[in-house]
């Protein structure tokens, strides 16, 4: 084959490869004039192969569409977010205060610590050094603002061993003062002391009344006495 001829085979072969160029330019050009509305769903690559071939990142219309105007306004789709939405927004894994007024679930007791208000009522007894004598007496009033309450528990504290029995007397204030129709603890069941010092009771649901009134009035009275000159008697009383 003559030089010439491969010549003329050559050229026409660069008029070729040529035109496939030209003709993927002005596929592009068409795009570029036509902005895109939606998603571009057919695509040409145009690539020459080999170790010079280069990858597209992915992105957006934007980058293809220089009159793109980003969207500010969306349909309402508050639905989606609420209870049981396709995107419900939970808060249980927020941290700090809400800015509403949440109202409380319901729930039990056992969700609450409460105090429970008691207080003591307290007895001392002095013989000055002498045996006490039977019958002796001692009132302490019951202030109309502790309101009611009920007797759960006693101490009882001697000077030295020996033995004692007190009964306990309570009635309101219009009936003071109290008699042993008012006994609390009932026959039988009074504090005492046997050749001891020391005496406690911390369940008296079987003393004959427990309850106290706003206003009343406690008497203890000595039934009897041996050997012990002083006690301290403390009532513990639980408010209602």
């Amino acid at each position: 084959m003559t030089r010439q001829r491969r010549n003329l085979i050559g050229g026409s072969r660069q008029r070729r490869g040529l035109g496939i160029i030209t003709q993927g330019l002005s596929d592009i050009k068409e795009l570029a004039r036509a902005p895109q509305a939606g998603v571009i769903e057919n695509t040409r690559v145009l690539s020459t192969g080999g170790a010079g071939a280069v990858a597209m990142a992915e992105h957006g219309n934007d980058y293809h569409d220089p009159d793109y105007t980003p969207q500010t306004t969306f349909d309402d789709h508050g639905d989606r977010h609420e209870n049981g939405g396709a995107d419900e927004i939970s808060v249980a894994g927020l941290s700090g205060e809400l800015a509403d007024d949440q109202p409380p679930k319901e729930h039990g007791p056992s969700k609450h610590t409460v105090a429970v208000d008691t207080r003591v009522v307290c007895f001392t007894v002095d013989g000055g050094g002498s045996e006490i004598p039977d019958n002796t007496q001692c009132d302490i009033p019951w202030p109309p603002d502790l309101g009611t309450g009920a007797a759960v528990a006693y101490r009882l504290l001697a000077d030295q061993s020996g033995s004692i029995v007190i009964d306990m007397w309570c009635d309101v204030e219009g009936n003071y003062p109290p008699t042993v129709a008012d006994s609390m603890p009932g026959a039988g069941k009074e504090p005492t002391l046997s050749a001891a010092a020391y005496a406690e009771d911390d369940d008296l649901s079987d003393w004959a009344n427990t309850s106290v009134t706003a206003g009343s009035t406690f008497r203890i009275n000595v039934v009897s006495c041996t050997t012990i000159t002083r006690f301290s008697l403390a009532l513990v009383v639980r408010q209602s």
